[in-house]
């Protein structure tokens, strides 16, 4: 019983982008993907940050970090301006392998092992909601998927 409180605590923490773990509020309000449409970060609205950094651009390329647990993308959900360049950043941090494979779109990552990290450049097609999955075994049956929602 002692260890399935110990998973149940660490499922419940996310990773901040200082590298430390944290509790979100109980009385936070639902999460919600932030606004800005640069956001990679999913946020309460006390404005704690989840999973990964901000997408910050530079020099017209916009980098995000997105980190792979088992069977899930943090953040799942992306928003970038259409034409963008954007660099994905992928580390993961589950236990299988995992990669980042565009459903409608040519871009994929490489597989990469527990601990391990690549990184993806895609430039943003036209507006619309675009599929990512994680290719590897049943993974996306799973739910290892996400959304690239690509604005005007």
């Amino acid at each position: 019983m002692k260890s399935m409180a110990k998973v149940a605590v660490a499922a419940a923490c996310t990773l901040t982008t200082s590298g430390l773990f944290a509790l979100p509020s109980v009385s936070a309000a639902p999460w919600h993907v932030d606004k800005n449409p640069f956001e990679s970060v999913l946020t309460t609205d006390q404005g704690h940050k989840s999973g990964a950094d901000n997408a910050k651009a530079n020099d017209d390329v916009y980098h995000i970090t997105m980190i792979a647990r088992d069977m899930q993308f943090v953040p799942s959900v992306l928003q970038a301006k259409a034409g963008s360049k954007v660099e994905i950043r992928f580390h993961n941090e589950g236990k299988a392998p995992h990669n980042i494979t565009f459903r409608t779109l040519p871009y994929r990552s490489a597989t990469i092992q527990k601990g391990q990290s690549t990184k993806l450049d895609i430039v943003t097609p036209a507006p619309g909601r675009y599929e990512f999955y994680c290719s590897v075994g049943n993974h996306a049956h799973l739910g290892m998927v996400g959304h690239l929602n690509v604005t005007r």
